[in-house]
C-alpha cells in the first residue's frame, strides 16, 4: 500500500464493493483507513495494481506519465437484490447487512454467502479524472487541433471500445497529445 505522501506499507487487504473501500487485516480484525484517499496505489503479489481516483480503486491495465487506462469495478448491488417471481414477474428483496468486523467469524459465516455481481467499465484516467472510455468522452480531453487526427487514428486501427489491446493503443497514441 503506497500512500499520496509516499509512505509505504504490507497488509492483507481487500477493495470493498460497496463503498469501495480499502480494508486491510490487522491479526484477525479487518480495518478500514480513516481517509481512502490518502491511498495512491495498492499493489498486490501478482502484480495487479489499483490507483485512487474519485472515490474509486481503479485497477491499472496500462500507464503513460500522462494517463492511465484501468478498469474500474463496482458491486452491482440491483442485480444481487433481483429475483424473478412466478410466471416471469419480478420481485426484490431486501438485504439485511450484519457489520462483522472479525476476519475468523466471517470465514466461517461465508458459506451462507452468495456471489456478488459484479459491473466492470473500462476507463482512462486523465488529469485525475476518471474518464470512460468512448471516442466522445476521450476527444474532450484531447487538443481541438487533434480531434480530426483522433478520429483517423481510430478508424485506421479499427479501435473497439470494448477490448483492452485497442485501448492500449488509444492510450500511446493520445498520450503525447495530452501533454499539448
Amino acid at each position: 500500500i503506497y500512500s499520496k505522501s509516499g509512505n509505504k506499507g504490507e497488509a492483507k487487504v481487500n477493495i470493498h464493493l460497496l463503498r469501495n473501500d480499502l480494508h486491510y487485516l490487522n491479526g484477525s480484525q479487518i480495518y478500514c483507513p480513516d481517509n481512502q484517499n490518502d491511498i495512491g496505489r495498492v499493489v498486490f503479489a501478482d502484480s495487479t495494481e489499483f490507483v485512487r481516483c474519485e472515490n474509486f480503486f481503479i485497477e491499472v491495465l496500462g500507464e503513460t506519465p500522462q494517463a492511465i487506462l484501468g478498469r474500474r469495478t463496482t458491486g452491482d448491488f440491483d442485480r444481487l437484490l433481483q429475483g424473478t417471481g412466478a410466471y416471469g414477474t419480478s420481485s426484490s428483496t431486501s438485504a439485511v447487512g450484519i457489520a462483522n468486523l472479525n476476519y475468523d467469524m466471517i470465514r466461517v459465516e461465508r458459506e451462507n454467502g452468495q456471489t456478488l455481481p459484479v459491473s466492470t467499465r473500462l476507463c482512462f484516467i486523465i488529469g485525475g479524472e476518471i474518464v470512460n472510455a468512448n471516442k466522445k468522452s476521450v476527444s474532450k480531453f484531447l487538443p481541438e487541433s487533434n480531434r480530426k487526427e483522433f478520429n483517423v487514428f481510430l478508424k485506421a486501427n479499427k479501435i473497439k471500445w470494448s477490448k483492452v489491446d485497442h485501448l492500449q493503443k488509444v492510450l500511446e497514441y493520445i498520450s503525447p497529445l495530452l501533454g499539448k
